[in-house]
């Protein structure tokens, strides 16, 4: 996809500098857009789906740790039912912080993923320690 972009891009149909067809002037972007407008019958889209990683590494007790989650699949999981959770724990008073906050600044982790799990959403993780073995003592 991104190479289809680019050709568009490179071919000057992303362009917002108007061009003059057959005595007309129009805007190369505009028109990508109304034609965007309609998708073509028949037209394979894909499967909707979606993927996440989180990838957190450090240290726990004086060793090197790396923690890893992944999700992939159907879209909901990935997108709608965080905002959905979101918003009922909102409604639920358990998000009190006013204003743009990013959501770890707001969101119990624990409640919020809980909730994301009962609702059928999978997760695989990972923890990595670079050694278990004591060196030097």
């Amino acid at each position: 996809m991104d190479e289809l972009i680019k050709e568009q891009k490179d071919t000057g149909l992303l362009s917002t500098e108007p061009v003059e067809v057959k005595g007309v002037k129009i805007t190369p972007y505009d028109l990508a857009l109304k034609l965007w407008q309609k998708i073509p019958e028949g037209r394979d889209n894909g499967p909707q789906s979606s993927g996440l990683k989180v990838i957190v590494k450090g240290e726990k007790d004086g060793k090197k740790v790396t923690y890893t989650a992944d999700m992939a699949g159907r879209m909901a999981p990935g997108t709608g039912l965080p905002a959905a959770i979101a918003a009922m724990m909102m409604a639920d008073g358990l998000v009190t912080v006013k204003g743009v906050v990013a959501p770890e600044g707001c969101i119990d982790a624990d409640i919020f993923l809980g909730e994301f799990l009962k609702r059928g959403a999978r997760i695989h993780q990972t923890h990595k320690i670079d050694s278990m073995f004591e060196t030097g003592k």
